[in-house]
């Protein structure tokens, strides 16, 4: 243990200066093509503004996806994006101060969600770590997948596979649900996702990882409290998520869609866009970079690049 704790105060320090040197760094190398996105960071400042309850930040980690919850005393990583965009990842913690993390979610097992959390593992301290409870039959056998089982099992963190609802509280105020989102049977991972929303006062968040049709229905019939202000939407704002019956349910006052700039899935999809627009404003990382959310329990103020907004929250 002292060992490993002395590895991780090293990698604090170069974390400090990794979040410091990274925007420099992305520009350098941007016309080499060594970087897969276009991060676009807006790193926030490393303290909770006065009043706040959380902060809920769609980081920038180009074609994948990687949500950070932060309430000065609690952090919660959902995702960690592909293995290349960690730096990213690293970069918003080392921003925050974050120096280790109450809860890493693995909303399903697909690279672009847990690509990030190999190396995240043996640099930051995890005290829990929620997965999907999934048939072996679906399970990847991949290299990546066993390095991340290997880092899992180094970093000692306790592992829960989840089938059912659970809750977590982040601190007065501030609560963290999994929602029955588990579709019967599922013939694909990303129907395996873990469905999350996040209340703060009277604001509220929905995070359904890259749930299709068959969870979205699940969240409906088994009567999930999926109204909510902001919707991050479900597979990156693909045709098959972020269907007409849950938005109805939800009835959000905006959106966010975490996906890379000119990705070769077409995402976000125009049909998707066309149906999210009614519901307030669509926040997108591939236009805007890393989004941030803070809110005080009453007003929802949104930072990226070239935005700062206000929604209120339904209550």
């Amino acid at each position: 243990m002292a060992k490993r704790r002395t590895r991780r105060k090293q990698k604090t320090v170069a974390r400090k200066l990794l979040a410091a040197l990274l925007p420099l760094l992305v520009a350098a190398l941007a016309g080499y093509g060594v970087w897969e996105y276009s991060p676009n960071l807006s790193l926030p400042a490393a303290a909770m503004p006065e009043g706040s309850l959380v902060a809920v930040q769609v980081i920038d980690v180009g074609q994948g996806s990687s949500l950070l919850l932060h309430t000065g005393e609690h952090s919660v990583l959902i995702d960690a994006g592909e293995a290349q965009a960690y730096p990213a990842v690293s970069a918003q913690l080392g921003a925050w101060g974050i120096e280790s993390l109450d809860l890493l979610v693995l909303t399903h097992p697909h690279t672009d969600h847990y690509g990030g959390m190999t190396d995240l593992l043996g640099d930051y301290e995890v005290e829990t770590l929620w997965m999907p409870e999934i048939d072996e039959s679906l399970l990847p056998t991949s290299a990546s997948y066993e390095a991340l089982l290997d880092a899992i099992e180094q970093n000692g963190c306790e592992v829960e596979l989840k089938n059912k609802p659970d809750s977590l509280s982040l601190g007065e105020g501030v609560t963290l649900t999994l929602l029955d989102g588990f579709a019967a049977d599922p013939d694909n991972l990303n129907d395996t996702s873990l469905c999350l929303r996040i209340d703060a006062g009277e604001a509220s968040f929905l995070v359904t990882g890259d749930g299709e049709s068959a969870v979205e229905k699940q969240l409906l019939e088994s009567h999930a409290p999926v109204d909510v202000d902001l919707l991050v939407a479900g597979h990156h704002g693909s045709s098959s998520s972020s269907r007409q019956e849950l938005l109805d349910a939800a009835t959000p006052k905006g959106s966010a869609i975490s996906c890379g700039a000119g990705n070769s899935y077409g995402h976000p999809n125009a049909g998707t866009l066309e149906r999210l627009a009614p519901f307030g404003p669509i926040y997108r990382t591939d236009l805007m970079g890393t989004i941030t959310f803070t809110t005080d329990g009453e007003t929802i103020a949104v930072t990226a690049q070239g935005i700062s907004d206000t929604i209120d929250a339904k209550g």
